[in-house]
């Protein structure tokens, strides 16, 4: 026996039931996909990530590789830094030279023409083709005063004697402060420079100069 109205009320109510079902469903889709969207973002960040790393660390071989090679194929070149200094020979080292003569005012227009009237007369020779004026005060007598011979013997005393001048040229090559030093004019190489020098470090070889007069 069928209640009346129930035929009626049956469809609606299935009707309701799948309508709140279905909006329930929907509801929770949405939910769901929230909560699951982020999730999966985070995974790609992640992975992302991970890729980065292992690229960067790819380079970094790379990078590492390309210095090996370069250094292989094109070798560093060696620097190094070379000081020249003229010595001046002991024997040659006199303030008594007619192209030294320290201790006289030899500028200007008058001093040039003194050492001129000096360099000509050391200079000078005899008919027999010998050197007229040998040994100092013959080339300048009668052209520096006594007190001007007087004052370049003494500068030469004190200041071009070996005895008093090897340590100061000694100084001044350990303060060019090079790898290598090229001295010219070294007489005093087995006496004085080379075990001088060897403390310092250096080491060294000497080449006479070719010439019969060299000492």
């Amino acid at each position: 026996m069928m209640v009346p109205g129930f035929s009626l009320f049956a469809p609606t109510f299935r009707r309701a039931v799948t309508t709140a079902c279905r909006g329930s469903w929907r509801r929770g889709c949405a939910f769901s996909g929230s909560r699951a969207r982020p999730r999966k973002l985070s995974k790609e960040v992640a992975r992302l990530k991970t890729q980065l790393k292992e690229a960067r660390e790819e380079l970094q071989k790379l990078r590492h590789g390309h210095e090996a090679l370069a250094r292989r194929s094109y070798p560093t070149a060696l620097r190094f830094s070379v000081g020249h200094y003229n010595i001046l020979a002991s024997y040659l080292g006199s303030n008594k030279e007619p192209w030294f003569l320290y201790g006289v005012d030899l500028s200007g227009e008058e001093g040039a023409a003194k050492r001129a009237a000096v360099l000509a007369k050391f200079y000078q020779k005899t008919q027999c083709g010998d050197m007229a004026h040998t040994g100092w005060p013959s080339y300048v007598e009668g052209i520096l005063t006594p007190e001007e011979q007087r004052k370049v013997e003494e500068i030469d005393e004190l200041c071009f004697q070996w005895e008093r001048r090897k340590n100061r040229v000694l100084d001044t090559l350990i303060a060019l402060d090079t790898d290598v030093i090229a001295a010219v004019e070294m007489d005093h190489y087995e006496d004085f420079f080379q075990p001088r020098l060897s403390e310092l470090g250096y080491g060294s070889v000497f080449h006479k100069r070719p010439r019969f007069s060299s000492q």
